[in-house]
């Protein structure tokens, strides 16, 4: 008897339900495979008159079912009766290994498969395989197929080859990346090569689903071969259906409720998984009829056969219906199985994945592959999986019924998901319908969102081993707390890291360093938490002392308020140096603001109303610091009405203007926030630029009368008038900026190029100082500069890159003096995404541009991730990271127009942006700005799939 691999006794009938439930039906199961007779007769005639055909349709639509069920029976009955043709036929799938899989499809495609000779012929086939194109015309004298005799080669489920050539789930060697390549490129010219010629004896036919076929394109000569003899499997008629529940009943001796078979038919259509859903659901109401064994209504007869089981409405209740029937099948073998609950999810999220165009795909794995990477006891898989292969479900295959049991199974034998309807249907794996997985929302997304997470922490654990990765010398805080805890919870073994790149060894131990790391950190973070503590009360106890033995109540809010800026202060560094978390700095900064509140109920004078606005401008800081801006309106606007009136009272008083200056700047800052957000042709956001420009230019005029006032008298100088006049200078160029940027945001152009120019005459004093902010400033005015040249009519590119170097080469070198410093990295990324931006909008830009651009969007990428992986709950960092990406796969798509090759990164850019996207949803879920962002994402992602789609066709023509 002709036989396949893997299909061994194939023509024996079983004594099991008449209906292969959620599985597709295999060839023994074709004496039940009904309603498909003229789909078969269309297929036989393709057949005869093609040598390459594509069998398409959706998943659940049928496809391997009629080739399996179908059309090889009528080759082989027309073999056994010699009329016309003689039929040789294999079945294969590409799997991980598509050429060995075809090797070993081809050895026992006439050769019996229990052959002592099998495995030499295997590896002889294989090897003329891999030497040649021709390799399977050539390969014929061994495979054993006679003069005047034709092979059929069927390819089920050729989507698989996609999944090997481009894995969900990243491979970090860039060589096994090449290598699947090309063995997927010579498969698919292996069967090309096979079936080109008219008089060849060669014909394959192949299975793929239709959400696949535009991936044909990435190889030369598919998209052809496929559209030339191409069979759409259609959906089943309402009288097909019928016959198809109705005839395998007949057979079986099986009878049914004639309502019944109304309701079957109503309660299933045309629909995506239909089909597998009303054959499981058939086969569960054989299954639960023949244990019940229900007499008919009717009086039985005296004589014949005896009776078979009757299915009735009843049970077709009890079962679930037809939608319910898989996901309460499958509940009730995982509630049978207690204790084995994690054993359970983690064999379905081995062999199951989310792809990355977000479909739930199965993902075969061979019995030792699957043993190693669910990483539970054995006993306990071998006992789980015999229940889920068990012939009444199907739910995993091999069947259980013609094989052994798992145990008994060879180590290398595929376990596999009966069907994707099992994985689309049962919740447990593909969660509850609409679950977001936000913390507000207590729906289960299901094991492989999961799955899909723990693959993207372990991902980003990975990416730290970089030599270049800020975390390479271990994680920050909040990372290391929620790397141990999942690392504690999941558990991962080096198999299961495999999937997601390897390096286990490693990876591990910067978890477990990182631990440490904090745990002696924590040690010291808790002695100087205990030090403020003690440091507090002494201060009060000052205070106290200080009024008791002076009586001046003006000494005590001096002290006090002065040391809760300091302490503010102190907070505001060591969070912007990095080497303070988000909620550390703002458990510590609420202690301060203690200590502050303490004296509020001391009553005012021009002394205790200078000290309460600068406490409000430091809070300003923290507060702007800690994304708060609500906050930060309130705490500068108090600020303002308190310097003007303190400066009206004394003009002259240098403290007083000094607060003036930086009250008005800040206040400049939020009209100016604010006119941005409203956009240009609002009268509210034109009322609001003015107002900014109003406050930026009195700053200034604060900025010149404080210079004013610092000038010391004839033949008088100290060092103390160096660092004054240094602080004057960085005024005057922070407030000269300011005005440019009002400008540059109301369109005026050369006004704000003439701004940032005088700015930068002054700037260029402040180069050698020894305070960060004052170097940084120098950058910034290049920066602005460069922002105007591109901004104006026509652009100047060029130009503006020069500006960026400049800015660029000044922040590199206080990245080098303070490498953790959030300020300094963040103007870096800035800058450095800026002048790749420039670079991709020359006209004409050459390849050293176009790399140039690419390694700058990278550091600037790497820039932002670390500042949101250090800070992973401050949507401040988070949402300039989104920026990043955004622009850069903007920049990556205008490529892909011309080079077809970076589409793909594009795809991979944009969907790293909803990533952040999604981790700015679960932060701020009231934020509607997130969502609408994350459709505009969809949208250019669905583009970007469609250029795939076309530059690949184009490409290959």
């Amino acid at each position: 008897m002709i036989q396949a691999i893997g299909e061994a006794n194939l023509c024996e009938t079983t004594a099991g339900p008449p209906f292969p439930g959620l599985r597709p039906f295999s060839y023994r199961d074709h004496k039940y495979f009904f309603g498909r007779d003229e789909q078969i007769f269309e297929l036989y005639r393709l057949l005869t008159r093609h040598h390459f055909i594509a069998v398409v349709g959706s998943s659940g639509s049928g496809k391997s079912s009629i080739i399996r069920a179908g059309l090889l029976p009528v080759l082989d009955r027309e073999s056994e009766e010699r009329r016309h043709r003689v039929w040789h036929w294999t079945t294969m799938r590409p799997g991980l290994n598509p050429i060995n899989r075809l090797a070993g499809a081809l050895a026992t495609a006439v050769q019996p498969a229990g052959d002592r000779f099998l495995s030499a012929r295997r590896d002889r086939i294989a090897s003329i395989l891999r030497s040649s194109r021709a390799g399977i015309m050539e390969s014929l004298s061994d495979v054993g197929v006679e003069q005047g005799a034709e092979l059929v080669i069927l390819v089920d489920q050729f989507e698989e080859l996609f999944r090997f050539l481009t894995p969900a789930q990243a491979v970090a060697d860039r060589a096994e990346v090449a290598k699947r390549r090309e063995e997927s490129t010579h498969f698919v010219q292996l069967l090309l090569d096979a079936t080109r010629s008219h008089d060849s004896p060669v014909r394959v036919v192949l299975t793929m689903r239709s959400d696949f076929i535009g991936d044909c394109a990435r190889f030369q000569g598919l998209p052809e071969a496929v559209s030339a003899a191409q069979f759409l499997v259609p959906s089943l008629t309402r009288d097909q259906r019928e016959e198809a529940i109705r005839k395998p009943l007949e057979l079986s001796n099986t009878s049914i409720e004639p309502t019944l078979v109304e309701r079957l038919l109503n309660d299933s259509s045309d629909e995506l998984d239909q089909l597998p859903l009303l054959q499981h659901c058939l086969a569960r109401l054989w299954t639960c009829a023949s244990r019940s064994m229900h007499p008919e209504p009717a009086e039985p007869p005296t004589s014949g056969p005896p009776r078979g089981p009757h299915i009735t409405e009843q049970t077709y209740r009890d079962v679930g219906g037809t939608m319910g029937a898989i996901s309460g099948h499958a509940n009730e073998i995982f509630a049978s199985l207690q204790g084995a609950e994690t054993t359970i999810e983690r064999i379905f999220q081995a062999l199951a994945e989310i792809d990355k165009d977000g479909r739930i795909i199965r993902r075969a794995r061979s019995l030792n592959q699957l043993l190693a990477e669910a990483g539970q006891p054995a006993a306990e898989m071998y006992a789980v999986l015999d229940k889920f292969r068990a012939d009444e479900c199907s739910f995993v295959v091999p069947p259980l019924s013609s094989l052994e049991t798992t145990e008994q199974l060879p180590t290398d034998t595929i376990i596999d998901i009966g069907h994707e309807a099992l994985l689309r249907c049962w919740e447990r794996v593909c969660g509850e319908p609409g679950a977001t997985g936000e913390r507000s929302d207590k729906r289960d997304v299901g094991w492989l969102r999961r799955e899909q997470k723990d693959g993207n922490h372990y991902l980003f654990l990975r990416s730290c081993l970089d030599p270049d990765s800020p975390n390479e010398s271990g994680l920050s805080t909040d990372q290391t707390r929620r790397s141990w805890t999942w690392w504690q919870r999941r558990k991962p073994s080096e198999a299961w890291a495999a999937r997601y790149g390897g390096a286990f060894a490693e990876v591990e131990n910067l978890v477990r360093r990182s631990f440490l790391a904090s745990r002696r950190s924590g040690l010291k973070r808790r002695a100087a938490y205990a030090a403020v503590a003690l440091v507090l009360p002494a201060i009060i106890i000052l205070s106290a002392i200080t009024i008791q033995n002076a009586h001046e109540t003006a000494s005590i809010f001096r002290v006090t308020a002065k040391s809760a800026k300091l302490i503010s202060h102190n907070i505001l560094e060591q969070f912007n140096n990095g080497r303070l978390g988000l909620v550390g700095a703002e458990i510590l900064h609420q202690s301060a603001d203690d200590l502050y509140q303490s004296v509020q109920h001391i009553k005012e004078t021009t002394e205790t109303a200078a000290l309460r606005t600068e406490w409000l401008l430091a809070e300003a800081d923290i507060a702007d610091a800690f994304n708060k801006p609500d906050q930060v309106r309130n705490y500068v606007e108090q600020a303002l009405k308190n310097a003007k009136r303190l400066a009206a009272l004394d003009p002259n008083n240098r403290d007083w203007q000094e607060l003036l200056y930086e009250s008005l700047f800040r206040n400049g800052d939020l009209e100016l926030t604010k006119f941005l957000n409203l956009g240009k042709n609002e009268s509210v956001a034109d009322r609001a630029a003015e107002s900014a420009m109003d406050h930026y230019l009195r700053s200034h005029s604060a900025a010149e009368k404080i210079a004013s006032l610092d000038i010391p008298p004839p033949g008088h100088f100290e060092v103390a008038d160096v660092m004054r006049s240094e602080d004057d200078t960085f005024r005057l160029v922070f407030s000269t900026n300011k005005i440019g940027e009002a400008l540059l945001a109301k369109g005026d152009f050369s006004g704000a190029l003439a701004k940032f120019q005088e700015a930068l005459e002054k700037a260029a004093d402040l180069e050698s100082s020894a305070k960060m902010d004052r170097r940084l400033q120098s950058a910034f005015t290049r920066f602005k500069i460069a922002s105007v040249l591109i901004s104006a009519q026509p652009p100047n590119y060029s130009a503006a890159i020069l500006r960026y170097n400049e800015a660029i080469g000044i922040e590199e070198r206080a990245l080098s003096a303070a490498p953790k410093n959030h300020i300094v990295r963040s103007n870096l990324a800035a800058a450095l995404t800026a002048r790749a931006h420039a670079s991709s909008k020359m006209a004409s830009p050459g390849r050293a541009a176009v790399d140039a651009a690419e390694a700058d969007f990278t550091q600037a990428e790497e820039l932002r991730r670390s500042l949101a992986d250090e800070n992973p709950d401050n949507p401040q960092w988070l949402e300039r990271l989104a920026q990043l990406r955004k622009l850069y796969g903007e920049h990556l798509a205008q490529a892909a127009h011309v080079d077809g090759s970076l589409v793909d990164q594009a795809i991979g850019q944009v969907g790293r942006e909803m990533e952040v996207l999604d981790r700015l949803r679960e932060i701020e879920p009231a934020a509607s700005d997130w969502r609408n962002n994350l459709t505009s994402c969809r949208k250019r992602l669905n583009d970007l799939q469609a250029l795939a789609a076309a530059s690949g066709s184009t490409n290959r023509h």
